[in-house]
């Protein structure tokens, strides 16, 4: 129990400790009366359902809507971290997958990052009222580096059902 503290600690994204914290207090709450073997089900029930939502967001993902790669990264992410404490206390799990997981998640960081580059040109460039042919060739290929991220991504994005069953 101790590690888990401990890995629960080292875990930045303050919503996903509060949903650790309030499992942790159900759990004991619940200990009595739950078996060993009951709480590893609903310990990987609950890590299949963050994949679950993560599945559905990434079939719903719309390539003219980058912000639906964002909402799937955000819901992988919870998923990868799940996981990665959880494989730390489950030997049959398979840890050699997890350089695969950061990839994929980054994959989808990349894309975030260049939306975010670019809507910043943007609303600098409208503000400045900037129109040189530099700034313009700037914007296009940020432009064209978004849609060669987003394409990158998508490329690979079925990858996702090789990291829980």
């Amino acid at each position: 129990m101790s590690r888990a503290r401990k890995d629960i600690a080292e875990v930045k994204a303050r919503g996903l400790r509060d949903y650790v914290h309030q499992a942790r207090k159900c759990a004991k709450q619940r200990s009595k009366d739950c078996s060993g073997t009951k709480a590893s089900r609903m310990l990987l029930a609950t890590v299949g359902q963050a994949f679950a939502k993560t599945k559905h967001l990434r079939a719903n993902i719309d390539h003219e809507r980058p912000e639906t790669i964002h909402r799937t990264r955000v819901a992988f992410k919870r998923f990868r971290y799940m996981f990665e404490t959880l494989y730390r206390h489950a030997s049959w799990l398979d840890k050699n997958i997890i350089p695969a997981m950061q990839h994929y998640q980054t994959m989808m960081g990349d894309v975030q990052d260049a939306v975010i580059l670019f809507d910043a040109l943007d609303k600098f460039l409208e503000q400045k009222k900037v129109k040189s042919e530099g700034a313009m060739c700037l914007r296009d290929e940020l432009a064209r580096r978004k849609q060669w991220l987003i394409r990158a991504y998508l490329d690979r994005a079925d990858e996702l059902k090789e990291f829980w069953a």
